[in-house]
């Protein structure tokens, strides 16, 4: 169902195709489930309409519902595998309700299970996520409601609130290396020990959101940002210790409350659709592979420059000689080489810019390749 909506979600003719035929595979596959617990036989080779034949009889006097719409979408699907005629956006797009209707009436009725959460957590590929996702709907099959928001909301803080955890900034902590800040996904002005000592309050206070950097991220997904919102709202909030140890926030407000099965239903199920959005991201993206980080070492009084351009603002002097990320040499605007671009973390400071070769201590003793330490 995911998948057929996100395919109804662009009108393009291969789209809906797409979509009008995993719609019709989900139901196929109830359908086949319904039949082998209620002891209907159907032949291999069957047409679709004899689904609905077998079953009916092992049920009367009750009936499978939505079955003339049902059939609308048969012929929707073998009129584009078979003849090349594409079902139009609008034909492709009404049937997601009428199939979601339908798998929900005969998971309920026929397979005894809900089908908001049935088995999402199976697909997902890390285990901890997992274990996690199967927790919630566990706790959603035994209306343990509260312990279902708690165990979903961890998954997506692992998912995607971990990025903003600024626990590594605090006071006391040992002072950070040159790829300290790296991995951190916070905005810069809560990634220091000034921010942390006025305005953090408690452990929950250590994950500090980019809301613009969450939305593109979500976009990016094919996710809604406004249902991440909705989740982040209306469940506890959540955090992971260095050590392990799983934190709740026990707020009154989304805990003591006796309606919020709708909401329990929702976060989980959102919760395991984004995972599984973030998960199949992960699979397409190319990543050179981490093999180490370099650094160089800046020269007493050395400039940093806004660009590669001797002209440009210089955004930093250094007062002492001092080790610096490096990512690339490249060539400034007059095509010649001799510029760095590197990294200046630590002491309060988190920026980038362009150094000159000339700046940059060449003695043996500063050649070094960094650990990140």
């Amino acid at each position: 169902m995911h998948q057929a909506a996100d395919h109804a979600s662009v009108d393009l003719d291969a789209r809906t195709a797409a979509c009008v035929t995993s719609l019709q595979d989900a139901v196929e596959t109830v359908l086949l489930l319904v039949a082998e617990k209620v002891g209907a036989s159907i032949p291999q080779r069957a047409d679709f309409d004899k689904y609905f034949t077998a079953i009916n009889e092992k049920i009367a006097p009750a009936n499978l519902p939505l079955h003339s719409e049902l059939m609308k979408l048969n012929r929707l699907r073998v009129q584009a595998k078979h003849a090349g005629i594409f079902p139009s956006h609008s034909q492709a797009t009404a049937m997601v309700p009428v199939v979601s209707a339908f798998i929900e009436e005969v998971c309920e009725h026929h397979l005894g299970t809900n089908w908001a959460t049935a088995n999402l957590s199976s697909l997902v590929e890390n285990q901890e996520k997992r274990e996690l996702l199967g927790e919630a709907e566990s706790a959603l099959s035994s209306r343990q409601f509260t312990d279902a928001l708690i165990a979903a909301r961890k998954a997506l803080y692992l998912t995607f609130e971990a990025a903003y955890d600024i626990c590594r900034f605090a006071p006391g902590k040992p002072a950070l290396g040159l790829l300290g800040a790296f991995g951190c996904e916070a905005p810069p002005w809560a990634k220091t020990a000034q921010y942390i000592e006025t305005q953090v309050k408690d452990p929950f206070g250590y994950i500090v959101i980019d809301h613009a950097d969450i939305d593109s991220k979500l976009f990016k997904l094919g996710a809604d940002p406004i249902i991440f919102w909705n989740i982040w709202r209306i469940s506890p909030a959540v955090y992971k210790m260095e050590d392990g140890r799983w934190l709740v926030k026990r707020e009154l407000a989304k805990v003591e409350r006796s309606d919020h099965e709708a909401d329990a239903i929702y976060v989980v199920e959102n919760v395991a659709d984004m995972v599984l959005r973030s998960e199949s991201q992960s699979r397409r993206l190319k990543l050179i592979p981490q093999s180490g980080a370099w650094s160089l070492k800046a020269k007493a009084g050395a400039r940093l420059f806004a660009k590669a351009d001797a002209g440009s603002e210089v955004s930093l002097t250094f007062a002492e000689s001092e080790f610096l990320f490096v990512d690339s040499e490249t060539c400034g605007f007059d095509g010649e080489g001799g510029w760095w671009h590197v990294s200046v973390i630590g002491k309060g400071r988190f920026t980038s810019g362009f150094l000159r070769e000339d700046d940059v201590d060449r003695s043996p003793e500063t050649q070094r390749q960094s650990d990140g330490s």
